[in-house]
């Protein structure tokens, strides 16, 4: 169960839709990377792999990843997100002053009960660096969940879109809305799409259907951000850059 989520990196995941993402944002190529819910800090491999230098900083709750880590020599720390204040403080005190570029939250937001209240943290620290936040998360209106229910189906999982230990469900919308209610503007999206996912099932009757158009095919996206901009997340994935607005300030 501790290894459920070591996926490892390939160009051709969500991970490589993140790398490429980063890669079209032309970032300067120093400064902290801040992975948050890092597991086995996949994403990172990509960018090594794509000649970045970033100092790389993860967080996570998982004592296993944490310490696998460690003895990589990984700077990491083990955290559980509560208070808003109090997450501002710790990535705060673990930066001590030095220059963050990117932020990374690969599907995380979705096992957290109140993530516009972890956004709100990281939307306050982007723009106090004017760093970049990538966010990824799973689409739960992907059109082989939207079959199922049709069927009278919902089924959760132990990995996936469906995901048991999933607190929070994002659609496209919701992501979006959320995005910009707290002050983040999309810069840049970089979709990671499936055909068919872990939700597919023989659709019978529904594939004689004319329903598989493209609008509900299910996609995930790679999105920067900054504060204050637009956000939106992958259909079955969506991974997003986002950056503090300069022109916007913080919902207070």
């Amino acid at each position: 169960m501790e290894n459920k989520y070591k996926n490892p990196y390939a160009d051709d995941t969500m991970y490589g839709n993140v790398v490429s993402l980063v890669e079209n944002l032309n970032l300067k190529n120093d400064g902290v990377h801040l992975d948050i819910a890092c597991g086995f800090s996949a994403v990172d491999e990509g960018l090594k792999k794509h000649n970045y230098n970033f100092e790389y900083v993860g967080i996570d709750v998982n004592e296993h990843s944490i310490n696998f880590l460690k003895q990589n020599d990984f700077e990491v720390y083990q955290y559980h997100f509560t208070c808003e204040e109090q997450d501002f403080d710790f990535i705060d005190k673990i930066l001590n002053g030095r220059d963050l570029r990117i932020v990374t939250v690969l599907d995380f937001l979705e096992h957290v009960p109140n993530p516009e209240a972890l956004l709100k943290v990281l939307y306050s620290i982007c723009k106090k660096h004017n760093a970049v936040l990538i966010v990824s998360v799973p689409n739960v209106c992907h059109r082989d969940i939207v079959f199922k229910m049709m069927e009278g189906e919902f089924n959760y999982t132990e990995t996936g879109l469906l995901d048991k230990t999933h607190l929070s469900l994002f659609s496209e919308k919701r992501l979006t809305n959320c995005m910009n209610d707290i002050g983040f503007q999309e810069v840049a999206r970089n979709d990671f799409s499936m055909e068919l996912s872990d939700q597919h099932f023989p659709l019978t009757q529904l594939e004689h259907r004319d329903v598989a158009s493209n609008s509900h095919t299910k996609k995930a996206r790679a999105k920067s951000f900054s504060p204050a901009l637009s956000a939106s997340s992958r259909l079955g994935r969506a991974a997003s850059a986002l950056q503090p607005s300069k022109f916007i300030c913080p919902v207070s």
